[in-house]
């Protein structure tokens, strides 16, 4: 895909991803080597100082993409650039050097957190790695970071089995701004907090965000989640982009049929729902080892015509320079025999 044809993010790129993907070799049978396609072809560009929220099915390829990003998997192919520096296949220092510039905040505070070191040890290792300061000077910067994040710098010496979940999140967080990031990766960060913590380390990126202007890259499957920190929104199924824009464009207008089924699929206390198509969607998701040949999404799709079966779609600009779609439909194909002939369309709409 042409540059031509990406989403233009709102100022100068900070993150750029051309044709990433990344594919496992997996034994079936008798020892056969096949291959697990996690990421299939992914362009992006993301500005500096912008959120971009990346949503999806489990299994769809977020995480994997989240690890590329930050250095800890090398794609099979395709180039990831963060500012002017080329990492996908960067050689071991740069590799090393880049982790100053690119942090990560996992899923799990209960795990991703050394039990046997302090919370100052664990927000001062970064430092201490990359030779940033002496003892006093990190101990300094380890009680910022902690009062950055709302913890008390009394805490220091304290284990991470005497902390709640959402402070343990707190400290991760602390941990990964220790060595003053520009790229932040948020692999589903509040998926393992209840709704009011939740709420609470939400505000606590979007402060500390806007605080040091960081670019930030928010994985999530919660759309009501993603909808409140995020400035665009790129659908990701199988391994591809399907549809990336505004967030207000994409949740209230969605053009891919995955996109609608996915908000389609959100619990809502209006009966009469949020007024958008809602396909329902038929079976699970193919095997990213024996994917389809022609569209990713065609054997769950209510209005996949012919075309869908064959070939598959590019992901290109529907809206100006601000919304790309990967859909045969929405860029004009001709309504050919469906390949699904089920009614999907929720009763009681008109």
């Amino acid at each position: 895909m042409s540059s031509e044809t990406l989403p233009k993010p709102a100022a100068e790129p900070m993150l750029t991803l051309r044709g990433v993907q990344r594919h496992y070799k997996v034994a079936r049978g008798l020892g056969r080597n096949q291959l697990l396609r996690a990421v299939d072809g992914v362009d992006l560009e993301v500005a500096r100082g912008e959120t971009l929220g990346l949503v999806g099915e489990s299994g769809c390829g977020k995480s994997t993409l989240s690890r590329m990003i930050v250095g800890l998997d090398r794609p099979t192919s395709g180039e990831i650039h963060v500012g002017s520096t080329e990492v996908g296949q960067a050689d071991r220092r740069t590799r090393r050097e880049l982790t100053k510039t690119v942090q990560i905040v996992l899923q799990d505070p209960y795990t991703s957190l050394n039990p046997r070191m302090t919370v100052g040890a664990i927000i001062g290792e970064p430092l201490v790695v990359h030779k940033l300061g002496d003892k006093q000077s990190i101990r300094r910067r380890v009680s910022e970071m902690l009062d950055l994040v709302g913890l008390s710098a009394k805490v220091s010496s304290r284990y991470p089995h005497e902390f709640s979940g959402g402070q343990l999140q707190r400290i991760g967080i602390a941990r990964a701004l220790a060595v003053n990031p520009s790229v932040l990766v948020c692999d589903e960060p509040v998926s393992a907090l209840d709704v009011l913590v939740q709420a609470q380390i939400l505000n606590l990126l979007a402060d500390v965000r806007d605080e040091l202007h960081l670019t930030c890259i928010f994985v999530a499957h919660d759309l009501d989640v993603v909808r409140q920190i995020s400035d665009r929104i790129a659908v990701m199924y199988l391994g591809k982009i399907v549809e990336v824009g505004h967030v207000d464009t994409v949740l209230t207008a969605p053009q891919h049929p995955y996109t609608q089924a996915l908000l389609g699929s959100v619990p809502t206390l209006d009966a009469a729902g949020r007024g958008l198509p809602t396909p329902t969607l038929v079976g699970d998701p193919p095997s990213p080892i024996q994917p389809p040949s022609g569209c990713a999404f065609e054997p769950r799709c209510p209005v996949a015509v012919d075309d869908c079966r064959v070939q598959a779609p590019s992901l290109d600009l529907v809206d100006g320079h601000t919304h790309s779609v990967s859909c045969h439909l929405v860029h004009g194909a001709p309504r050919r025999t469906p390949t699904h002939t089920r009614t999907h369309q929720k009763e009681g709409k008109e």
